[in-house]
């Protein structure tokens, strides 16, 4: 394949963001389509405060941008699962009154999400409220490591009549839910907060299983590195400071209220937390946003 010229290796793969003409009518997701673009480096006006385009494209390999002219041939294939998955959830959720949210909560695509909502939510500050994020995996990986204990505990002393406490299945059910976590980041697109998330969880299962010790900034460091690994241009998304720093803090002040019998309240815990993101996280947001 090649673009203007340019021979592609087989190997890679060139992206390119396109607009669609409203007559062309029949492409669905998963379509393998043959088409006739007119295509241009990627470029756009950049305005300060407002979204960087041409920033993102760069973070997500988008090379060209340009619009379809023709549609020659398209090839229909079943759903992947991805995309099955985001159907059937479409079809749970399509008569209640916050579809949207709940769907785009539970898929991580907010294309049914509409416009002004969108624009309203990012102006009073809260837009990360309709992205997948680290809290939504860590609620996916525990909640599935107690289902996984409550399963096995039913079938070893109610059906198998074992002694449910002589083995010792932690592994199994750390396993589990790492691979769960896994499937519903894969349901949602591989969002980046979510990965970073994972990764944390899952070095801090390998500590656990492995009974290292490891303190917190060299497991940082290690997610850090493995983010970095995958993807060097994680560096350009603010999301990634946000999320470090954020971490970090819960952390540490974990650490420090743990033995003092005035933050043995759950509720003064919280409030130090929320305090302390406070402090941490105030001047980055400020200086980003």
């Amino acid at each position: 394949m090649s673009v203007n010229n340019h021979k592609i290796p087989f190997y890679k793969t060139v992206k390119a963001q396109l607009a669609i003409n409203n007559e062309i009518e029949g492409v669905n997701s998963d379509d393998y389509v043959t088409i006739k673009a007119k295509l241009k480096s990627f470029r756009s006006r950049k305005n300060t405060h407002t979204f960087d385009s041409e920033l993102y494209a760069f973070k997500e390999h988008i090379y060209f941008k340009g619009k379809i002219t023709e549609i020659i041939s398209i090839v229909s294939r079943e759903n992947s699962l991805r995309q099955s998955y985001q159907n059937k959830i479409w079809q749970v959720f399509k008569d209640k009154k916050l579809n949207w949210l709940f769907y785009g909560l539970s898929t991580g695509d907010k294309s049914r999400t509409p416009k002004e909502v969108k624009d309203h939510v990012i102006k009073i500050g809260v837009g990360h409220v309709l992205a997948i994020s680290g809290l939504h995996v860590g609620i996916i990986t525990f909640l599935c490591l107690y289902i996984a204990k409550g399963v096995v505990w039913v079938v070893l002393s109610s059906f198998l009549k074992l002694n449910f406490q002589k083995n010792n299945l932690n592994c199994f059910y750390c396993i589990v839910s790492l691979i769960t976590a896994l499937l519903y980041i894969y349901l949602c697109g591989f969002p980046v907060s979510a990965i970073r998330a994972w990764l944390m969880v899952a070095i801090l299962v390998f500590v656990y299983l492995t009974k290292r010790h490891v303190t917190l900034p060299k497991m940082l460091s290690y997610t850090l590195a493995l983010i970095l690994f995958f993807d060097p241009f994680s560096l350009l998304d603010p999301g990634l400071y946000l999320s470090f720093i954020g971490f970090a803090t819960v952390i540490l002040t974990l650490q420090k209220t743990r033995k003092r019998k005035l933050y043995s309240n759950a509720l003064i815990r919280l409030f130090i937390i929320q305090l302390a993101l406070l402090i941490t996280l105030a001047p980055l947001s400020i200086f980003l946003f």
